[in-house]
């Protein structure tokens, strides 16, 4: 991962915040997790993130797309 975030940190805070333990994020999980990285997004922002890399359209984010919102979002982040 060329940012800042790597997987082991993601996976660290997706663990954290996966509260039902079952390998997804709801929204409001992912607005936390997101704050805890220092990647904060407001409500709307992070609805859309989570339609934009939920590749299976299950309505939450699973790990692996996490990694990439995370990199995609901290990538953006850096630019500004």
């Amino acid at each position: 991962m060329a940012t800042q975030i790597d997987r082991f940190r993601c996976a660290e805070v997706f663990a954290k915040f996966d509260i039902e333990g079952d390998g997804r994020l709801d929204t409001r999980q992912l607005n936390a997790a997101l704050d805890h990285l220092g990647l904060p997004a407001p409500g709307a922002a992070v609805e859309q993130l989570l339609r934009g890399f939920d590749v299976d359209d299950s309505g939450r984010i699973e790990f692996d797309e996490f990694v990439a919102l995370v990199a995609d979002v901290d990538k953006r982040t850096e630019r500004q």
